[in-house]
């Protein structure tokens, strides 16, 4: 990826987090970078191939922390932690929301390809988190009643709402939640 599609799409991606995809343009994207419009639609046609890049590159990251969270060790029960610990860093941001808890808010105004690539990456996160919390009970790090499924919604719906609750109240809600979190589920 050239730099200056890297620069734009890091621009959009921040963007996204504080206004909404719905809450910036490219005119927003061209002022800030000092470039045209036309240089930005060179890189990505539509904005809703802009969209779907940020939503890749929103992936990769949370991919690559988890990965990186798995290969030092800990079994789930760290990459519940990685989990909780990308959370913090987003509540301490303060003006952002969890990129999961925009898209969702925003979904019925995204561009149908958009919404199809979101629907993969819950859909993806959600499996991956089930295989976490069923492998965190069978190890015997983890306690919670029901299915590792309904368990891994209650998160993922909890992490996010927080999150939302965080930008407006302060990372001390954040943590308070996920000080919570930990105490309903590790053994």
């Amino acid at each position: 990826m050239s730099d200056r599609k890297q620069e734009i799409l890091e621009l959009a991606a921040e963007l996204l987090l504080v206004k909404g995809f719905c809450g910036f343009s490219y005119q927003d994207l061209s002022d800030r970078l000092g470039i045209t419009k036309a240089s930005i639609h060179h890189h990505f046609a539509s904005k809703e191939a802009l969209g779907v890049a940020i939503c890749d590159h929103f992936e990769a990251f949370y991919v690559e922390t988890m990965k990186a969270a798995e290969e030092a060790g800990g079994g789930p029960k760290a990459l519940i932690e990685a989990k909780l610990e990308l959370g913090a860093q987003m509540a301490e941001m303060g003006d952002r929301c969890c990129p999961g808890g925009v898209l969702q808010a925003e979904y019925a105004s995204l561009p149908e390809k958009m919404q199809a690539r979101v629907d993969v990456l819950f859909h993806d996160h959600h499996e991956k988190l089930c295989a976490v919390l069923e492998a965190g009970r069978a190890q015997g790090q983890f306690q919670f009643e029901g299915e590792a499924a309904d368990q891994a919604w209650y998160l993922l719906s909890t992490t996010q709402g927080v999150m939302l609750s965080a930008r407006v109240h302060g990372r001390a809600v954040y943590d308070a939640v996920a000080r919570q979190i930990r105490s309903n589920l590790y053994v």
